[in-house]
């Protein structure tokens, strides 16, 4: 059994997640054991992994988007350079990698990760089938190994669906860990903000999405409320930037979307501030049946929850619930990205703190605001 895992000091909170991933890695169990990571891109589930396994020896894979037998052939030449094989190592089906993924940690506990795997079950969409089958509770190959297999990718409908229902895996993971968004104070602490005010202003347009700093804004922060309005400008509302196109590109990485356009007409209602099932309808110029299955993807996929409100009916009644959808995606980007897609065709020097406001006048960042806050207050 490896001894207590350390996190390393660049990893910035996730106590929880690494906790979770530790604690998998060093349960004890004699046998071969399965785990599911899941979570939005971007929010460093990569980055966790890859130091997991770099503490522990463990062996990491990502793959790519690629045939069957090109995913196999760069799988045989990652387990080649983890083993330090002298001999080629070829692979002919999954069947015959996931048995040799199981074989080389049979001596202690190690993390074996396969990253992106939705892009692998998409070329090969037996592959749960062949997990499943691998991990048989009496198969030799799994009580001979000591591994511990963790799925990981960021596509949330395929991703829930590992599990779910008739699922092959349904039953066989001893891990489902969702990486979720930074909340507000720790979104806060990661921007580098002390002043709350402008905590959840940044907080409102790009939400806890670690990535988006680093990687998106190059640590480009607002130098105090006085800057926020020219950051927004230069950021998020800059067609050179790549956080201007990302609500779009986040819903294009969801598999199964059979018609992204009504989607993003759905989004696009909810960012010129239409809040109920009714008004988003109308916007889209369909029936309210039409969107009711869109509305339930958005919510799952960003935690666009419908809150309930109490009505009465009648002055002597009681109350009754009627469930009316106030939609606040939980990633801020996507109402902003909406909103900048009025200027998408404009110059970028057509964009300024004063012409920004204009346009976010009467959309959801005149609603989402408060009820941001009301949110907040109650975390």
């Amino acid at each position: 059994m490896i001894s207590l895992v350390g996190k390393p000091a660049d990893i910035f909170d996730r106590d929880r997640e690494w906790r979770a991933l530790t604690g998998f890695v060093t349960s004890g169990q004699p046998h071969a054991t399965l785990g599911v990571v899941s979570g939005r891109r971007r929010q460093g589930k990569t980055f966790l992994l890859e130091a997991l396994c770099e503490v522990t020896g463990g062996f990491y894979f990502a793959a790519d988007q690629a045939t069957e037998a090109e995913s196999l052939r760069y799988l045989a030449a990652a387990v080649v350079e983890f083993t330090g094989s002298p001999l080629p190592v070829r692979f002919d089906d999954w069947r015959q990698a996931i048995d040799t993924l199981l074989a080389v940690t049979a001596d202690r506990e190690l993390p074996v990760v396969i990253d992106e795997f939705p892009y692998l079950a998409k070329a090969s969409p037996s592959l749960p089938s062949v997990i499943q089958a691998a991990l048989a509770p009496r198969r030799a190959e799994r009580l001979r190994s000591r591994a511990r297999l963790l799925l990981c990718g960021s596509a949330m409908s395929f991703m829930g669906s590992l599990l779910s229902g008739g699922a092959p895996l349904r039953g066989r993971a001893g891990l489902e860990l969702i990486v979720p968004t930074l909340d507000y104070r720790l979104a806060a602490e990661f921007w580098g903000i002390d002043d709350p005010r402008l905590a959840i202003q940044v907080h409102a347009i790009v939400g806890g999405t670690p990535a988006y700093r680093r990687e998106f804004v190059e640590d480009d922060t607002p130098n105090g409320l006085g800057d926020f309005d020219n950051w927004a400008v230069r950021t998020v509302l800059n067609p050179a930037s790549p956080l201007f196109r990302e609500a779009r590109y986040l819903l294009s990485e969801e598999p199964g979307l059979r018609d992204p356009g009504l989607y993003h007409s759905v989004l696009a209602a909810v960012a010129h501030g239409n809040s109920t099932s009714g008004g988003i309808a109308s916007y889209v110029g369909r029936k309210a049946s039409d969107i009711t299955h869109p509305l339930a993807v958005l919510e799952v996929l960003w935690s666009a929850a419908p809150r309930t409100r109490h009505v009465p009916r009648k002055p002597h009644d009681l109350p009754h619930q009627r469930t009316t959808r106030h939609l606040l995606p939980s990633d801020p980007a996507t109402r902003l990205g909406r909103v900048g897609a009025r200027t998408r065709h404009r110059p970028p020097v057509a964009a300024t703190p004063t012409s920004v406001r204009k346009q976010c006048a009467g959309t959801a960042f005149r609603g989402s605001l408060p009820e941001l806050g009301r949110r907040l207050c109650h975390r």
